[in-house]
């Protein structure tokens, strides 16, 4: 008797530990385009790789990634039912796109739309799309979208999710690019961050201040509760570096070290408030901005608003939740990766940290000589740009399109590129310098037209996610 007792016991705990171990299933989502459609070898596959390995490490979860998704999969009940789901792909406010084969089946994604959706692109090609509308997503609690424009307006696929019956959606309000620079390190640290428990809030924090080099940090939104995290313990981060894991690869370690170890974060000694509303327009004349800067120059003697480039984020009005940057420019022409960071929540400041430059190498910031690196880039523009734009654009372009390159700069001898590819929709150049790696370069972000679509008598311009050129300067 005593036997069978046990037997069963052991088949219990059998049991309880095989629900707990499948207990629940994030999707990752994303291709390579293929040959013959639009944006042919646009390669979103690692960070969707990347997304589905940091998921599999959560206790209870089942981790699937489709890199080559038809219609039928796109629009199976994975989409809703699946607590965790993160796409990446080309994008608009109204759908994200995925095409692992040049077939009409393969040439799918999500939509803001009913089951079905469907249209033609400039090449004729039709595409087909999973909808939002009318389907239930109330076993999702966290859905990515991880393109451009996904946040953009009101109508958007963000917004829709989250009606949808979504917990929490995040998506990107403008012209995003997720594949260069720090692209890909922001979307590896959020996953990874969800997947050892932050909550949403603190997994797109942590990722901004961790990348200094990304578009994605300015434009990420969050509908929904950002309060809620993946698994169903307590919210939290790891806050003791000894605590992180030691089966985790590097990436994934310094992906979860503490803030405060890395960066300087400034002491704050009392509480006070900057609305994050659209209505307030956030400025240096604004006197919570003073308090800030007060805060900053206890810390930096030399601090001058004249130096500094304020730009914000509002990343959740409802919750109060948004992000201040200060970053310091070089002669009003060198950007840098010395960047004050203030964080609201509740509209409350929560902290105010020295991102981008490690403390090991703040030192460096009054070691650099910086009239050196202002003449670098003087030369450079005399005697390079032109002839290694050229070079790097045949690169980037190849057959494509005929380059001259008497056209590439402007009498200004600033970049111009819609005189090479019209399809050329935004595109934006500068110069960067990185302290903790004594870097200095020319950077290029492209965004092209996919082409234009019709919708209900409205003409729609789809566009790209970033492409990216970087000419180092010695």
């Amino acid at each position: 008797m005593k036997k069978i007792k046990y037997f069963i016991y052991l088949i219990l705990i059998s049991i309880i530990i095989h629900s707990n171990c499948y207990a629940f299933n994030a999707y990752s989502v994303g291709s390579k385009y293929a040959v013959g459609v639009t944006h042919a070898g646009d390669d979103f596959t690692t960070n969707v790789k990347n997304a589905a390995s940091a998921y599999k490490t959560m206790s209870g979860c089942n981790s699937y990634q489709s890199l080559i998704s038809s219609y039928d999969y796109m629009r199976g009940s994975r989409l809703g039912s699946s607590r965790v789901y993160f796409i990446n792909g080309h994008a608009n406010y109204d759908r994200i796109t995925t095409a692992g084969y040049d077939k009409d089946n393969y040439r799918t994604g999500i939509s803001i739309y009913n089951d079905g959706y469907a249209y033609n692109d400039n090449l004729g090609d039709k595409w087909i799309f999973a909808g939002l509308n009318g389907r239930d997503m109330s076993g999702t609690r966290l859905i990515t979208f991880a393109g451009c424009s996904t946040a953009e307006g009101t109508n958007n696929l963000t917004a829709k999710a989250v009606q949808q019956g979504a917990k929490a959606a995040v998506g990107f309000s403008g012209s995003i690019t997720s594949r260069f620079y720090d692209g890909p390190k922001w979307l590896n640290v959020y996953n990874i961050q969800l997947a050892n428990n932050a909550s949403v809030h603190k997994a797109v924090q942590q990722a901004t201040l961790q990348t200094s080099n990304s578009d994605l940090r300015f434009l990420y939104r969050v509908h929904g509760d950002s309060s809620i995290t993946l698994n169903d313990t307590k919210s939290g981060i790891i806050n003791s570096f000894s605590a992180i894991p030691l089966t985790l690869t590097n990436e994934e370690r310094e992906a979860l070290i503490p803030i405060e170890k890395v960066y300087k974060v400034l002491d704050i000694e009392t509480d006070f408030k900057i609305e994050m509303s659209e209505k307030n327009e956030i400025s240096y004349s604004n006197e919570s901005i003073k308090q800030i800067i007060d805060i900053i120059k206890k810390d930096d003697i030399e601090f001058n608003t004249e130096d500094y480039k304020l730009t914000y984020n509002i990343i959740n009005e409802k919750e109060g939740f948004g992000q201040i940057f200060l970053r310091y420019y070089i002669n009003k022409k060198i950007e840098t990766n010395k960047e004050y960071v203030v964080t609201i929540y509740d509209n409350i400041v929560d902290d105010i940290t020295l991102a981008g430059v490690k403390k090991s190498s703040i030192s460096k910031i009054k070691e650099i000589e910086e009239e050196k690196l202002y003449t670098r880039v003087a030369e450079f523009e005399k005697n390079k740009k032109k002839e290694s734009l050229y070079n790097e654009i045949q690169k980037l372009y190849g057959e494509t399109y005929k380059v001259n390159i008497n056209n590439i700069l402007t009498s200004n001898n600033e970049i111009n590129l819609k005189t090479i590819n019209s399809n050329i929709q935004e595109y934006k150049e500068k110069y960067y310098y990185d302290y903790n790696i004594d870097k200095l370069s020319y950077q290029v972000i492209i965004h092209e037209n996919l082409g234009e679509i019709d919708l209900n008598g409205k003409t729609i311009t789809q566009i790209g996610d970033g492409e990216a050129i970087e000419i180092g300067i010695d």
